[in-house]
């Protein structure tokens, strides 16, 4: 066993009783790992902790969603009044569960705030909506527009930290500590975006409101996040050591990464040496022959061809082939199951749920053959109605 990957529970990664722990008093070379997509979620979620103002925020933009989301009148209105203002776009609802989806959340809104401010004091004026009437007056204040623009440059630099290396978390905390002396074009625009939006919130500030906001809001959510990231990708340095199969990064010194894979798998490498020497000979490969390769496509051509004359590289290859690095696939699969098997449809049998799931991991559809699937069902039996 080369790598365990699960979510961030104690009965998983417990040092002393969980999961990762009683495997690894087997096998000390066992690379447990966090699911990574987890975690970044995990550091922008609770970046938020202990900062009273942004936890009514992330609680405000759940119920805005509700109010449109429930009622296909107030749908109906909010659509009405984006197709004057020439800004249709659709809410999108934002869960801690659902990893970073406060980034399309807060640029929707941003988006299309002038028209949800008008809808809303349409509702509350119209309809006498005291749920509508609070949540203009919420929208409609400097703290609010200020961290909706905030977090429209804040999010999706966590948004583009896809894939995780040593690299990219340091380019990334160093991006948010640029933020705080340099703020995002978003919010260097508030003066703009609050002028634009007179018409329906006509918001003023001092000097003195916006130092508060700033010492208040701003500063320690970045702060929290570079916190966060640093604390929640401590192990980013030895995964990132498997770039060494890049052929992207042929060119880069790998000396440091040789060291610390060799360092790790001490029974299953020669001495660092002799690794060297292979790797002098792939890294030819890579710039010459394999540089059209996707890191997969190399994993797999290290072990297969060269095997016999690389036979440290094809084990660490072999290694980086099964590490999970994300929980991501499985929990899809619980998302579609949950789609699939309903309340209505909970007497389903196993061999039909796992015939219906099975499309997760189809060809694209442009690729699938149509036409013998209709005649392979239609072989099957008899049917009452004639497939053409």
């Amino acid at each position: 066993m080369a790598g365990f990957g699960s979510d961030g529970a104690a009965v998983m990664v417990g040092r002393r009783n969980g999961v990762a722990a009683k495997l690894r008093g087997d096998n000390q070379k066992l690379v447990n790992i966090h699911c990574i997509a987890h975690r970044l979620a995990l550091a922008s979620a609770q970046a938020a902790d202990g900062i009273t103002y942004l936890m009514k925020f992330k609680d405000l933009i759940g119920q805005l969603y509700r109010f449109y989301e429930f009622s296909p009148v107030r749908t109906a209105g909010l659509k009405n009044i984006q197709d004057v203002l020439n800004s249709r776009v659709k809410l999108v609802q934002a869960k801690d569960v659902r990893w970073l989806s406060h980034n399309q959340a807060v640029i929707a809104l941003k988006r299309t705030y002038a028209a949800v401010v008008t809808s809303l004091e349409h509702e509350a004026t119209e309809r006498n909506e005291a749920t509508a009437r609070w949540l203009a007056t919420f929208l409609a204040t400097l703290q609010f527009t200020a961290t909706l623009l905030m977090l429209c440059d804040i999010l999706p630099l966590l948004s583009k930290l896809k894939t995780v290396s040593d690299a990219n978390v340091t380019a990334t905390i160093e991006a948010l500590r640029t933020l705080k002396s340099t703020p995002g074009s978003n919010f260097r625009d508030l003066d703009q975006f609050l002028k634009d939006s007179s018409t329906v919130a006509n918001i003023r500030y001092s000097h003195a409101q916006m130092d508060q906001f700033m010492k208040s809001i701003y500063l320690p959510f970045l702060d929290n996040i570079i916190k966060n990231l640093q604390e929640r990708f401590p192990d980013v340095m030895r995964l990132s050591a498997f770039n060494i199969f890049n052929p992207i990064e042929a060119d880069i010194d790998q000396q440091h990464n040789l060291q610390l894979l060799c360092e790790h798998y001490t029974t299953e490498v020669a001495s660092l040496e002799e690794v060297e020497k292979e790797y002098s000979v792939l890294t030819t490969l890579l710039k010459s022959q394999y540089n059209a390769l996707t890191t997969t496509q190399v994993l797999q051509t290290v072990q297969k061809v060269h095997g016999d004359t690389m036979p440290n590289l094809a084990k660490l290859a072999a290694a980086m082939a099964v590490l999970p690095v994300s929980t991501a696939d499985c929990e899809r699969g619980f998302s579609s199951m949950k789609r699939v098997k309903t309340s209505l449809r909970n007497r389903m049998k196993e061999s039909t749920l796992n015939n219906l799931m099975i499309s997760m991991e189809d060809p694209p559809a442009e690729e699938f053959n149509f036409h013998a699937a209709c005649d392979s069902w239609a072989g099957m039996a008899r049917r009452r109605l004639n497939v053409i």
